[in-house]
């Protein structure tokens, strides 16, 4: 039953490994509900996989509800249990907002899970869904440590862990770490791993990274250049004028 969590700076390949591991793991599954809060993934609803039914979320929709067998939902809820397979791209919400759809959609996945089918749930910039807070939502902290039980995996994926709630951590069985330059989220890392994450995670390149089984303390170093995916990833950490850095780059060289 993998709880993963995925770790890294921004530019990395952070989020283009997640997105790899989604497109590997979402097709077994019956149900999944991904929230991507920067918008890279569009290639996970686009041919040839086509895996998810893109809807975005502004605060007027998140607080619609409907009424779905007898009893009455939010819309993404229900947008959600129509399509089975979706990625919410929130739309102008605050992290509150963000906050109560993720925690009715882990409502939602006990249910669903509980009737037998296998559900995922996941999301980019996860610590803004699952913030290190006395008062976490009881319906995600159910979710996090009773998932299992229900059939609800999880992938979290987020460039802040010293900002994730502790029990991410504590629920989750494998681990992917990139470069981590900030001291507050390194020592968040390693108080929850088998392996010196504070030193080790300090001096990493681009799109290198570390897997553990938590369940098994195995660790393993990968090169995600190694990986090929099917579908694009729209990373926002490129701006207009990086090609024009570049070009003027190889010329000095």
């Amino acid at each position: 039953m993998a709880r993963t969590g995925v770790f890294g700076r921004s530019g990395v390949g952070k989020s283009w490994m997640f997105g790899w591991f989604l497109e590997q793991v979402l097709p077994k599954f019956d149900y999944a509900f991904h929230v991507d809060v920067e918008d890279e993934e569009k290639g996970l609803s686009e041919p040839p996989t086509s895996m998810l039914k893109t809807f975005y979320c502004d605060k007027e929709f998140a607080e619609s509800t409907v009424t779905v067998d007898g009893r009455e939902v939010s819309l993404p809820t229900a947008v959600w249990l129509r399509n089975k397979k979706v990625r919410m791209v929130p739309d102008g919400m605050t992290d509150s907002e963000k906050y109560e759809v993720f925690a009715e959609i882990s409502e939602a996945a006990m249910e669903v899970g509980k009737q037998g089918a296998s559900v995922h749930l996941s999301s980019d910039e996860a610590h803004m869904l699952i913030p290190d807070a006395d008062d976490l939502d009881n319906r995600i902290e159910r979710m996090l440590s009773g998932g299992r039980k229900k059939g609800v995996e999880w992938a979290f994926c987020t460039q802040r862990p010293a900002k994730l709630h502790s029990m991410a951590f504590t629920q989750m069985n494998y681990g992917i770490f990139f470069h981590l330059p900030k001291d507050a989220d390194r020592m968040k890392v390693n108080g929850s791993v088998g392996f010196d994450a504070y030193h080790m995670l300090e001096e990493m390149g681009e799109r290198e990274c570390y897997i553990e089984n938590a369940d098994t303390s195995e660790l393993q170093h990968l090169m995600t250049d190694e990986l090929n995916r099917e579908t694009p990833h729209y990373a926002k950490d490129d701006g207009i004028a990086d090609d024009a850095l570049d070009a003027a780059g190889d010329i000095v060289e």
